[in-house]
């Protein structure tokens, strides 16, 4: 009976470091929240092309197998400073972003801390066009598509890097590089 027991035990302690080795090699599994500050080279209309800067927050939900493959899907909000001038009284800005993108990335790295990946997504921002004092706002809706690099520096806590394109409604487009930090929970 001791016997059955001490190998219960050593049986029942193996199984947990051996579940919690891979929960450690898994550093981009789970929920996630950061804030990212970047470039935006934002193009009204043809031709009519105003860099600025782009700052915003993301959540998401990732799932890590044990492939190394990453599944995920991230919802976006952010803002750009991108404003143009049609003439002295005339004045166009992109305002919000809001938008939902899935991912599909892969792990390496000796120690499983690199993540690249790509992304796809519906985006929707919203345009304002003012005349003197009077303004007028309205949404447009388009399709967001990337590639993103992220760098796990602790269990918790990564680094990343992504590059976006993003197409509207009317044809307006978006081109983001960003700088992010990332919080796993």
């Amino acid at each position: 009976m001791t016997k059955i027991k001490a190998t219960l035990i050593a049986g029942l302690a193996a199984l947990a470091i051996t579940t919690a080795a891979q929960a450690e090699d898994k550093k981009f599994d789970g929920a996630y929240a950061g804030a990212e500050l970047g470039y935006n080279s934002f193009d009204f209309t043809d031709g009519l092309k105003k860099d600025a800067v782009y700052y915003g927050g993301f959540v998401g939900y990732r799932k890590q197998l044990d492939n190394n493959l990453v599944f995920g899907l991230e919802g976006r909000f952010g803002d750009s400073s991108a404003s143009a001038d049609l003439t002295s009284d005339v004045e166009i800005r992109a305002g919000r972003q809001l938008g939902v993108d899935a991912t599909l990335g892969y792990v390496f790295g000796q120690k499983k801390d690199i993540l690249a990946y790509g992304f796809v997504g519906y985006t929707n921002m919203k345009l304002t066009g003012a005349v003197g004092n009077e303004s007028e706002s309205l949404n447009g809706d388009g399709v967001r598509f990337g590639l993103g690099t992220e760098y796990a520096i602790t269990d918790q806590i990564s680094l990343r890097l992504t590059g976006a394109y993003a197409n509207y409604e009317g044809n307006p487009s978006d081109i983001q590089v960003n700088a992010g930090v990332v919080f796993r929970f």
